[in-house]
This record gives structure tokens, C-alpha cells and sequence, in this order.
């Protein structure tokens, strides 16, 4: 997915991906969101129109070493929040998820997890 991400990018900054090592850049975006591969991309025309030169792998692969993608610096409260999600939200969507659980299963598990804003919400009633 990401590979098609950059291409997407590369392609509206009027770039051939096919002159990019497109593998070589997803390998290092690993937990990036399709945003964050944008703003590499652009990171890397400044930095390429910086140097007075065309767009190289070298100037995107740069702008990626500099970026902490939000999976890293938000990871803790990512992780708490599909936890959350897992008992308490509804799919959007009809994809089914892994994950399914039943009433009897919300009421054999004591301890469902809660958001801050629940904990201390004083319009959601207690549960």
C-alpha cells in the first residue's frame, strides 16, 4: 500500500516513480500514514530544489530519517485506543474484523477498557 502511496505523490509533483527505488523508501516508512509519505515527498523537493537538483531517492530517504511518524510518538495512546475500540466501537464498514466479542464475552471481562475522557466524563454513565 505504501509503495502505491508514493507513487500517488511522486506522480502529483510531476515526478516518474519509476525513477525512484520506490521498495528501497517503503522499506523505511514502515508505521507511516499516507500523510506522512506526502510530507516526505514534499520534504524532499525542498531539500532537492535546496541542493539546485532534481528529486532523488537521497533527498526523500532524508526528509524520512528526520520524521518521527505519529505510529511512534502517539504508539502508547494508538494502542490504548484500539483496545478501547475493541469493546466499545462499531466497523464502518462491512470489512469484518479479526476480533469479535458477544454480550457474554463483555460480561465475563470485568475490566473493559476506558478512554480518559470516559473515566472522567460526567455525561457517560457508568458501566
Amino acid at each position: 500500500e505504501r509503495e502505491e502511496i508514493f507513487k500517488i505523490h511522486l506522480k502529483r509533483k510531476e515526478r516518474e516513480p519509476n525513477n525512484f527505488q520506490i521498495k528501497k523508501l517503503t522499506s523505511r516508512t514502515k508505521g507511516f500514514t499516507g500523510a506522512e509519505i506526502e510530507e516526505v515527498v514534499k520534504e524532499g523537493l525542498f531539500r532537492a530544489f535546496d541542493e539546485n537538483e532534481n528529486l532523488k531517492d537521497e533527498h526523500i530517504i532524508s526528509a524520512i530519517d528526520e520524521t518521527n511518524p505519529l505510529s511512534v510518538t502517539m504508539g502508547k495512546v494508538i494502542a490504548e485506543l484500539r483496545e478501547w475500540a475493541k469493546y466499545k466501537a462499531k466497523f464502518a464498514s462491512s470489512i469484518q474484523s479479526d476480533v469479535t466479542f458477544s454480550e457474554k464475552d463483555l460480561e465475563k471481562n470485568e475490566k473493559i477498557p476506558k478512554l480518559k475522557q470516559e473515566l472522567s466524563n460526567p455525561f457517560m454513565k457508568e458501566s
